[in-house]
């Protein structure tokens, strides 16, 4: 008998009385006995004549010992071997890909599959599957024949995307289906042959633990620009307090990876967890924030303001990118908003003559009594403020406040005692 499948076992394989006979006849089983001389473990021979083979029986050839004997004449005996060939049809698939550089989308991963005959029958109509090989590119997908014990190697290739990208790994599991010579499916899924995932790696899969893991190469990068518009409300030329600068944040994905909730933070605007729009940001997109700034005094004092933002993403992996904001994506220089400054301040002086005796002519002795009003009439707070006027003998007198903010008015007084000479003029 030949063909039997080992794994499932079968019933009458083969029956000895096919070709035995007794004087010159077929044989009646009620005529005969029949007695195993040489027993084997895989092997049945029943009363009937009919060999079963058990489940379980190794692959090879198997065979089993009998002898028949006349019951009418016991003498009359003759032994036989009873020969089952039991097939293993058995193929597996190795799947491994080359060596390389994947980090970009469009790279492509190339495969190299063998598949191997490790039956001891021919198995058939072999097609090779992969659900994540690109289109065609399964070469040959189609085996005629394959003989046991030989090999045929196939090659295949996977196009890098975006999606494989964000995961970090391309996981590959291809498949051979085939038949065996009485028609039953032969199949095995792919195996890395040199560097399988083990439970514990980056990349394994637990519901691919037989897949081939290719590792990418993840770049994930943003660049920020930060822009500003000094918006002159009262069209002065001028900034004043309550003015504004108007910020645009532009993000942009200088990386090969997508990345999620992007935010910006810019401390010296008050500006905290701002969100990008879109907030995900593919390879290559931009996204932007804008924020309003209201200037202040100390902002108009110093002449400009200066400072930097930072913007802040999550990777696919759950990792944090960020970068701090330049004037062009490759730099992290501070945005400057130069503020006009119009630094001005206006004097008012008051003159009061203080007739002592009242009797409404001056007289040498009597006394002018002089207030100076200083306002600052610029945008700059003035500090520092003294007068001056040489023809009373006033020299450094002190302003008060000496520090004044725009619009803010301080003040001086001064005494000056007639002379002859004033009376006379």
């Amino acid at each position: 008998a030949t063909n039997v499948n080992g794994y499932t076992g079968a019933t009458n394989v083969v029956n000895v009385y096919t070709n035995d006979t007794l004087n010159g006849t077929a044989v009646t089983p009620s005529q005969v006995t029949l007695t195993t001389t040489v027993s084997n473990p895989n092997l049945i021979l029943n009363p009937n004549g009919s060999v079963d083979v058990i489940p379980g029986t190794p692959g090879g050839t198997h065979t089993l010992t009998y002898q028949i004997c006349e019951i009418a004449n016991p003498t009359n005996c003759d032994t036989a071997v009873v020969t089952v060939f039991v097939m293993t049809p058995q193929i597996t698939l190795t799947k491994e890909a080359l060596s390389g550089t994947y980090n970009a989308v469009g790279n492509i991963i190339n495969y190299t599959l063998t598949v191997t005959n490790t039956g001891n029958v021919t198995i058939t109509n072999l097609l090779v599957t992969d659900n994540n090989a690109d289109a065609g590119s399964i070469s040959p997908a189609t085996i005629a024949i394959l003989g046991a014990g030989q090999h045929t190697t196939v090659s295949a290739t996977h196009t890098i995307t975006q999606a494989d990208l964000n995961n970090g790994f391309v996981h590959n599991l291809a498949t051979v289906t085939g038949q065996d010579p009485v028609g039953g499916t032969v199949t095995d899924e792919s195996e890395d042959p040199t560097n399988p995932a083990q439970p514990g790696d980056n990349g394994y899969d637990p519901s691919c633990p037989k897949c081939t893991v290719t590792p990418l190469t993840q770049n994930p990068a943003i660049a920020l620009v930060k822009t500003a518009v000094f918006n002159d409300t009262n069209a002065d030329t001028f900034a004043q307090v309550g003015e504004t600068i108007t910020y645009t944040f532009t993000v942009t994905n200088t990386g090969n990876v997508t990345i999620n909730g992007l935010v910006i933070n810019d401390t010296q605007i008050g500006l905290t967890n701002a969100a990008v729009t879109p907030a995900t940001l593919a390879p290559g997109a931009t996204g932007t924030a804008t924020a309003t700034y209201v200037l202040t005094q100390t902002d108009i004092n110093a002449g400009q303001i200066s400072n930097t933002a930072i913007a802040t993403g999550t990777t696919p992996q759950g990792g944090t990118v960020h970068d701090t904001s330049g004037t062009s994506t490759t730099n992290d220089t501070p945005t400057v908003t130069p503020l006009p400054q119009n630094p001005a301040i206006a004097l008012v002086k008051t003159a009061v003559f203080n007739d002592t005796n009242a009797d409404t002519f001056a007289q040498v002795g009597e006394t002018i009594t002089y207030t100076f009003t200083v306002t600052n009439t610029g945008n700059v707070t003035v500090n520092g403020l003294v007068i001056n006027d040489t023809q009373i003998g006033l020299t450094n007198a002190a302003v008060t406040p000496a520090t004044l903010v725009p619009g803010a008015t301080g003040t001086a007084t001064a005494t000056y005692v007639l002379t002859q000479t004033d009376i006379n003029a």
